[in-house]
């Protein structure tokens, strides 16, 4: 029950800072994400370091479905306003370009992720690394 709370906690606090109509800052984005639970997510083998059995991500907006259908993920179906600030950060970014076109965004914890190539890409990936910590460089 924690996960959904703190979900809640994180989708409210991305709403207040919707409301207030102003650029959304790196600032912003990380007091939401501080609040949003990760759940483990097994399914990303091509991004798990080899030592790990699961990692702590999960995908907003559209995703493909086995038989090739869009759908949105439940996370950004019950959490629409995290979504949104992830979204309006993106736009308001004055370091990226106004237009820059993607059906989803990942948002990952605690991990390094072991080299690997994208699936799915069509076009270009953005990266960006909120928080205090070591490391994380991005090779490519």
């Amino acid at each position: 029950m924690t996960r959904r709370r703190d979900r809640t906690k994180a989708n409210k606090a991305a709403a207040k800072l919707l409301s207030i109509k102003t650029p959304t800052t790196d600032r912003d984005v990380l007091s939401v994400l501080r609040l949003w639970h990760f759940g483990p997510n097994k399914s990303k083998h091509n991004v798990m370091p080899e030592h790990l059995t699961r990692i702590f991500s999960d995908t907003l907006g559209l995703t493909r479905s086995h038989v090739g259908t869009l759908l949105l993920t439940k996370h950004t179906r019950r959490h629409p306003q995290f979504f949104t600030l992830l979204c309006k950060w993106l736009k308001d970014s004055p370091v990226l370009a106004k237009d820059f076109p993607f059906t989803s965004i990942s948002v990952n914890f605690a991990y390094a992720a072991r080299t690997h190539r994208d699936n799915n890409n069509a076009g270009v990936s953005l990266t960006k690394s909120f928080g205090a910590f070591m490391g994380g460089q991005l090779r490519y």
